[in-house]
């Protein structure tokens, strides 16, 4: 009896262990389902004439009740967990603007001819040795020629398909109202709480800045945006100043995007989708 009630003591340990692991492993996933990722983000746009479009971006968040925090300075990006940096990427300190003067010209040449040979003397050497079946080569050089717009394609592809079946789908006129009930869900989720744009557009010709001005009323009516941009008619100028701040959170996006991906409706055609 007194060994069977040591078990007993040692399995009511274990139970409650476990239920205390899945009770904080609940309350882990709560805290980043709901809480909000706060940022603030200021946007600069700047170009004179025909010069080069500049741009400027600082930016500040925090998420998980500033457990996680990041910071956009131009092109410096710094994400910190605690008080310990996750991902740093710095901005070059060195120009790549310059030019280089002729030792670096040379250098570089000799570095490209000096490459050039080896790879014609591994060409030559692999030919000598191995030669593949014509097949085998073909597959090779198509890997090769694949390139990230290749794969772009193919997904874009893929969509058109999935868009093509759902029009020819029975059902097609409910899954095009969830899918636009959806779209119309994310616009206003992403709205931004906070919205000022200040500044002065102006280009080549009065006429398209006049239309572009038109645009920005348009856009200032339909969304109650703080758009305040004038004109500038005798000059080709771009003096924009964006001030963004606004809170989401993680439930808001995936709770309607896992509804609608997992509806009787629209399922059969996402798994198809990925499973391609």
């Amino acid at each position: 009896m007194f060994v069977l009630s040591i078990i007993g003591t040692i399995l009511l340990w274990i139970l409650f262990v476990f239920l205390g692991l899945l009770a904080l492993l609940l309350l882990i996933m709560l805290v980043i389902w709901v809480s909000p990722i706060k940022y603030h983000a200021d946007i600069s746009l700047a170009k004179n004439g025909g010069g080069k479009l500049e741009t400027n971006v600082q930016a500040k968040g925090r998420w998980l009740y500033g457990l996680v925090r990041f910071k956009v300075d131009g092109e410096d990006v710094r994400v910190k967990l605690l008080f310990f940096t996750i991902i740093r990427k710095k901005a070059e300190e060195l120009n790549t603007d310059k030019t280089p003067n002729s030792e670096t010209k040379q250098e570089l040449k000799e570095q490209m001819q000096e490459a050039k040979n080896k790879t014609k003397i591994n060409e030559q050497e692999t030919k000598s040795n191995v030669i593949p079946p014509k097949e085998e080569m073909k597959k090779e050089a198509s890997a090769k020629k694949e390139g990230f717009f290749t794969r772009l394609k193919k997904k874009f592809t893929q969509f058109k398909d999935m868009y093509t079946a759902i029009m020819h789908h029975p059902d097609r006129r409910e899954i095009q109202r969830l899918l636009w009930a959806y779209v119309k869900k994310m616009l206003k989720r992403f709205k931004p709480r906070v919205f000022k744009v200040s500044g002065i557009i102006g280009f080549d010709s009065p006429d398209k800045t006049g239309m572009a001005i038109g645009a920005v009323c348009a856009v200032r009516g339909m969304t109650n945006f703080n758009i305040l941009i004038d004109g500038d008619f005798d000059n080709e100028v771009i003096s924009l100043n964006v001030h963004i701040k606004d809170k989401l959170r993680l439930c808001q996006i995936a709770y309607p995007t896992l509804r609608l991906v997992l509806g009787k409706k629209i399922r059969p055609h996402v798994f198809g989708l990925l499973r391609k």
